[in-house]
């Protein structure tokens, strides 16, 4: 499954269009924790909800919370 695809599916239900500069390949769950896709999902899903109308802060807390969603970890502060 590309990157595209899975975020894609994750805010089907959403008014947001995500597209990713660099598309990653994920052929094995695990591949979700490598830095580089982290950083794609929460900047690329920043940018689409910002672009939605959410505040810069409020974007930038979605796309940090769904990265983290992803790869299997999330950081309560």
């Amino acid at each position: 499954m590309k990157l595209s695809e899975l975020l894609n599916r994750l805010l089907a239900e959403t008014p947001l269009t995500v597209s990713l500069r660099e598309d990653f390949d994920l052929p094995l769950p695990e591949a979700l924790m490598q830095p580089e896709v982290h950083a794609a999902i929460g900047d690329t899903v920043a940018e689409a909800a910002k672009d939605s109308g959410l505040t810069v802060r409020g974007a930038g807390a979605f796309g940090k919370w769904l990265a983290q969603l992803c790869m299997g970890r999330a950081q309560r502060r």
